[in-house]
């Protein structure tokens, strides 16, 4: 891509730019910020660096490329962490510069930044690329900083300090010293008084000299001073004023390079204005004509949630042709048209949306689907997301479930998102209205993960198990950002596996016996798995690779594991492990071709700082009603004699987890029904229960004594994990019911027979308790393993009123 890089003359923005160039794009010109008084050296902002911006000219001369600059008029207006366009901030002075660029540049495409740690920062540029339909590349994001410095200096990047506001640094002392000889201190401060490296806590800036990229020419500082603004006697601070510099030429550059430096005025933005309007999202769903669809609009209501299910349909059958590009888009905007008019009718809003999953019919018309997603959800604070293809019914080219809070919880709780929308190497981004995380009262619901690699966003080598561990590297990564630990505190995990990585995978049954092993060893903290490293290397050596893990805590030759880890890189530790339940569900396919995309769920830690760890949310004065007596006629009686109890420093407190296995004699004397569910007693349930296929048959070849000796048996194991978990059936907030539709002709007679199985559930609402209804989701497989041996699979996530929201 042709990138804007954006430099502020520090460290961090030049390397960025090396690492923007290593991935194969291409800077095609700079973007600078500055004080409107060119007089003054550092003005009060959170977001750009200005101490030394009077060199900062000189860079458009040494890389050969344009320089674009604009004043800085506003201020920090809008200082909430998430940023939203506010007239007078000091983001608009970058939005009119970037979109002046964009106007005047052909092609350009991306906008490149040195962010390492500061979402503050990070989401700001964000925001102005969403809003002018750019990329943005932030390489260095969460990188840990010790590797990071190493890598800087070693790249050849040559930076001196300019300003210092640190216990240990002094104006006097340590202005003007280069990253080499500032190294030792630095260092030690990070030791001693848990300094950030790299400076991300305000401790000092820098302005690069020279680098790599500097092609045509360094920067020589021939004269400056050293400006003390607080003398305090213990910790001081201060920056440094050039005096007198200039541009050096390099051995063998081209000569008389004088690239053009362009003023960004109020005059300048008439040219590019058009630009910056957007439309409204809603314009698109709210125009339109008759619709070929009819949607069912499925909602599941429990005291804390609601779910809700849209499935389209056509009004006219196809006659067996799979829909097109065009049918599937028209079927997208007639779902997102009644998510909106029932959104309306509950009066629900998207900041208490959870998760949002999409099915589509055919994976080759996600570029449309997700155009009218992208169309109609917001891009601030979105749910996260999961989408698969499904062996949907011919008439059914998409299908669609979202979770909200409602009532008093959607009222109270505060719902936290993480949206990564940069390309980097951390995690892959989620570029557009859909994060890679949502938390919400002591759990986190993870978007689906794919094995790519995020600088490139494209699939990683080496088939099936080497996306499986990719994409398990990138929900620790993930987990680590929200307070969570996938290798100890992950309670659920639903992992797709497409249809094609299975049949390109030669001896698939290895392939899944070690798909199971890499997840225990995963979860057992085994380091066992490689990937990229972060190094850029200097343009003339060839990289060799080492691989930060998960949550870039390790980076072997770059960074000593013995070294304490930058705090936003820290896992929260556990004496437990708490086995996650699972569900391995076989699709036709997946985004970007996958092989493989996990989806989990867990525990957001307390660390040992906090104050609350020791306690979690106090149990009810008075117990949740019971289930109540089991019907024999309706479901089978179920005992689950042993389970296993973990303490975890959660809002939680102590779970439990357990396994039982109810005997079907009607299927075959060896079946049974498998079932696992963890709980916090009165608080919440996770349950899964799996019905075992017939060896030869398909589920509309069943008898009905075996759809209804599968049903009572599943119905009771839900039934029994409800009653020791202290739960009541209209507490149960999600209810999917997936089923295997392989080698079946007609997939409508393999729902039906689904529905013949969960009837001795429905009928649990005899009594005056409305059972929740299931979504009902057609796979190619499913089961609790990877070999996926089951026919149906039943997934329940509970929880009583007032536990997520601390009431």
């Amino acid at each position: 891509m042709k990138v804007l890089a954006l430099v502020s003359g520090g460290k961090d923005s030049c390397y960025c730019m090396a690492a923007c160039e290593k991935h194969g794009h291409e800077i095609v010109a700079l973007g600078n910020l500055l004080p409107m008084d060119e007089a003054i050296d550092d003005i009060d902002s959170y977001m750009f660096q200005t101490v030394g911006h009077q060199m900062v000219a000189a860079y458009a001369k040494c890389m050969g490329l344009p320089l674009f600059r604009r004043g800085i008029g506003g201020e920090a207006v809008e200082q909430h962490l998430v940023y939203q366009s506010t007239g007078g901030d000091e983001v608009e002075d970058l939005f009119k510069l970037v979109m002046y660029v964009k106007g005047v540049v052909p092609g350009l495409q991306a906008v490149c930044s040195g962010a390492i740690a500061s979402d503050y920062q990070r989401l700001r540029v964000e925001n102005v690329c969403q809003r002018l339909g750019l990329v943005s590349l932030a390489y260095l994001w969460r990188a840990p900083q010790a590797a990071l410095f190493r890598d800087m200096v070693d790249y050849g990047i040559h930076a001196i300090l300019v300003k210092v506001a640190a216990l240990g640094l002094k104006p006097h002392v340590h202005l003007g010293l280069s990253l080499v000889e500032v190294r030792y201190v630095l260092f030690q401060l990070r030791e001693d008084f848990g300094c950030n490296v790299c400076g991300e806590g305000g401790e000092y800036e820098t302005l690069v000299l020279d680098c790599p990229l500097f092609k045509h020419g360094r920067v020589v500082l021939d004269v400056w001073e050293a400006v003390v603004d607080n003398p305090d006697p213990i910790s001081p601070s201060g920056f440094l004023r050039p005096k007198a510099f200039h541009v050096e030429g390099k051995e063998g550059a081209e000569v008389g390079i004088d690239p053009s430096i362009i003023e960004v005025t109020e005059e300048c933005l008439k040219e590019v204005e058009h630009l910056g309007v957007l439309t409204p999202a809603d314009e698109a769903i709210d125009a339109g004509g008759p619709s070929s669809f009819d949607v069912s609009v499925d909602v599941r209501d429990s005291t804390d949630f609601c779910h809700i299910c849209c499935t389209p349909s056509l009004k006219e059958r196809m006659d067996g042709q799979p829909p097109s590009s065009d049918t599937t888009s028209e079927a997208m905007m007639a779902m997102l048209r009644a998510l909106k008019s029932e959104m309306e009718h509950r009066q629900l809003a998207w900041h208490s949306c959870i998760f949002v999953h999409l099915y589509l019919a055919d994976m080759s018309h996600f570029g449309v689907a997700n155009q009218a997603y992208c169309r109609f959800f917001p891009p601030v604070d979105p749910p996260s997301r999961a989408c698969v293809q499904l062996p949907l019914p011919a008439d059914c080219p998409a299908m669609m479930d979202v979770l909200f809070m409602s009532g008093a919880l959607g009222r109270a709780c505060d719902r936290k998102i993480l949206h990564v929308q940069s390309i980097s190497r951390w995690a892959p981004c989620c570029i557009g209205p859909y994060s890679q995380c949502t938390s919400l009262g002591g759990l986190y619901f993870m978007a689906g993960q794919l094995g790519l690699e995020p600088a490139l966003m494209t699939r990683v080598s080496g088939g099936l198990l080497a996306e499986f561990v990719t994409a398990l590297r990138h929900c620790q990564s993930v987990a680590v950002a929200v307070g969570g630990n996938i290798q100890a505190a992950m309670i659920w995990a639903t992992v797709y596996l497409a249809s094609a990585g299975i049949e390109h995978s030669e001896g698939f049954s290895s392939e899944a016996s070690s798909l199971d092993w890499s997840l225990q060893a995963f979860n057992a903290g085994m380091d066992w798995w490689a990937g990229s490293s972060l190094v850029v290397g200097h343009p003339s050596d060839s990289v060799q690779t080492h691989a930060p893990l998960g949550s870039w805590d390790v980076s072997e030759g770059n960074s000593d594991p013995e070294e304490p880890l930058d705090s936003y890189l820290q896992t929260p530790s556990v004496d437990a492990q708490l086995p996650p339940l699972l569900i391995y569900v076989k699709v036709p396919a997946l985004p970007k071709m996958a092989f493989v995309e996990v989806q989990p769920g867990g525990l957001v830690l307390q660390r040992q700082h906090d104050n609350h760890t020791d306690q979690g949310i106090s149990a009810p004065d008075t117990p949740h009603d019971a289930a109540p007596a089991l019907d024999s006629q309706a479901v089978s009686p179920v005992q689950v004699t042993q389970s296993q109890c973990f303490d975890l420093p959660c809002s939680f407190g102590s779970l439990e987890v357990a396994s039982v296995r109810v005997a079907l004699e009607d299927i075959s004397s060896d079946s049974g029904v498998d079932c696992r569910l963890a709980w916090s007693r009165s608080r919440f349930l996770k349950f899964h229960s799996f019905i075992p296929s017939l060896k030869g048959k398909g589920l509309d070849e069943w008898t009905t004594n075996q759809l209804t000796s599968a049903g009572q048996s599943a119905a009771g194991a839900l039934c029994q994990a409800l009653k020791i978990s202290q739960l009541w059936y209209e507490d149960i907030a999600v209810f999917r019911v997936y089923y295997c539709v392989g080698g079946i002709g007609d997939p409508r007679l393999a729902r039906d027979a689904v529905l013949q199985i969960l009837q001795p559930y429905l009928r649990l609402s005899e009594d005056g308790a409305s059972a929740a209804e299931p979504v009902l989701i057609p796979v190619a497989g499913v089961g609790l393993s990877s070999s996926m041996q089951s026919a149906v699979a039943l997934d329940a996530l509970v929880f009583r009123p007032g536990t997520l929201s601390g009431d």
